[in-house]
């Protein structure tokens, strides 16, 4: 198995050579930066800076500050989200291609947006955790993306990751539900393990995107249960999703 996945990354490296081609349009990098993008892709993200709901950090027009009409209505388990662009144009080719397409390094590039976001915050960070899995879906897909990503950010900080949260369901995919049915969809479905291990901490809780927030949610409730004291939200991109509740 470790054969056929060396195999694997040498084939993958041949089409998508780290740090000599943009990770988005394929092109070559005339100037290398530690984002693997070329300077039109670079430029062509949303990054979230300002005007963003203090919450759920989605985009909020450009004359709006504060809550945005969703958090007035739910009281979330964890405390803050950020992301770092919004999902729309090249970054959502780059994350399809990180989840689906066995790309992982490009957890590297991405793992940078994410610390270039949370240097803006001032939170203060005493662990790293990330969304979990189901078992079977991570050999299926190789890796989990979260995870990932929180390797590299843990690398960046010097904080520890928290690996005991587990994932009880494979659940179906979420694309297609309303923001209810996706609540509905991962109720009861983590657990936290080693609970004494991350008891009265602050958690940074790692996922690629943030849509309706129902999946990082779920697991903020049961990390609350565990006892942890603050919740902290990072995500690479945040999706609109324009459903109201």
């Amino acid at each position: 198995m470790k054969f056929i996945n060396k195999i694997k990354e040498i084939i993958l490296n041949a089409f998508y050579p780290q740090h000599i081609k943009c990770i988005s349009c394929n092109c070559e990098l005339k100037n290398q930066n530690i984002y693997d993008m070329c300077d039109k892709c670079l430029h062509d993200l949303h990054f979230i800076t300002n005007n963003f709901c203090i919450r759920c950090g989605q985009k909020l027009p450009n004359d709006l500050n504060g809550t945005c009409l969703t958090c007035s209505k739910i009281n979330y388990n964890f405390d803050f989200a950020r992301s770092s662009v919004e999902f729309k144009d090249c970054i959502v080719n780059i994350i399809h291609k990180f989840k689906y397409s066995k790309c992982k390094f490009l957890a590297q590039p991405l793992s940078y947006l994410l610390y270039d976001t949370l240097k803006l915050q001032n939170w203060k960070i005493d662990v790293i955790c990330y969304v979990p899995l189901f078992l079977k879906r991570e050999k299926f897909r190789g890796y989990n993306q979260a995870r990932e990503l929180a390797i590299y950010l843990s690398q960046y900080t010097n904080i520890p990751i928290f690996h005991d949260i587990v994932r009880l369901k494979d659940t179906p995919t979420q694309t297609t539900l309303s923001r209810k049915e996706r609540y509905d969809n991962v109720k009861d479905c983590f657990k936290v393990n080693n609970k004494s291990a991350i008891k009265n901490l602050n958690v940074l809780l790692i996922d690629d995107v943030f849509t309706s927030g129902s999946t990082v949610n779920e697991v903020s409730k049961e990390l609350k249960k565990a006892g942890v004291n603050k919740i902290y939200i990072l995500t690479v991109a945040h999706a609109e999703f324009k459903q109201q509740i």
